[in-house]
């Protein structure tokens, strides 16, 4: 019999005694190649309202922070580096910066971060987590907590954020772009 109790650690009854066992742990995007969502910005007003709404009067300083990223295609490098940079500016939380900090999660059998040069759409993993989290406040009794609901809400105002960002990295570019290698 086993039970999974994290990420990267599985219990197992064996012969009456109960087992701690690490394994690797990979986050799947089931949508990887999912460039819009609800939370998709179409124009500049909406991108800064999102930033005002969110007390940010340093838009400039964003603009040229993602200016050079693809939130289509970052890695967990660059995610982290902006993370720490929303962090700074306050528009994240220090809960949400281990999100970002943790990348695509990946992680081998010790909880070491792996692959942090691979990159991934953020855009489609952002939404995800949304998604689960949103699923699992509704259907498990257990997740009904204020902490967790204040969760759920960190990471929609996250999404928004990254919808912000998003646009601001892709405007000056043309538009929305995929890469092949997120």
């Amino acid at each position: 019999m086993a039970f999974n109790i994290g990420a990267a650690i599985s219990l197992n009854v064996i012969r009456g005694a109960i087992v701690a066992e690490s394994h690797a742990s990979i986050y799947t995007v089931k949508k990887p190649h999912e460039i819009e969502n609800e939370f998709t910005v179409k124009n500049q007003t909406n991108a800064d309202a999102i930033l005002v709404g969110a007390g940010i009067d340093f838009k400039d300083e964003l603009k040229a922070l993602t200016q050079s990223l693809d939130m289509t295609s970052i890695n967990t490098k660059q995610l982290a580096e902006l993370g720490r940079k929303l962090l700074d500016f306050g528009l994240i939380n220090s809960d949400l910066m281990v999100l970002f900090g943790a990348g695509n999660s990946h992680f081998d059998r010790m909880g070491n971060s792996i692959g942090r040069d691979v990159k991934f759409n953020a855009v489609a993993l952002f939404h995800q987590r949304y998604e689960e989290h949103k699923e699992l406040e509704n259907t498990a009794p257990m997740y009904s907590s204020k902490a967790f609901k204040e969760m759920g809400e960190a990471i929609k105002a996250a999404n928004h954020v990254l919808a912000a960002l998003t646009y601001y990295s892709t405007s000056l570019k043309g538009g929305l772009s995929l890469s092949e290698r997120a």
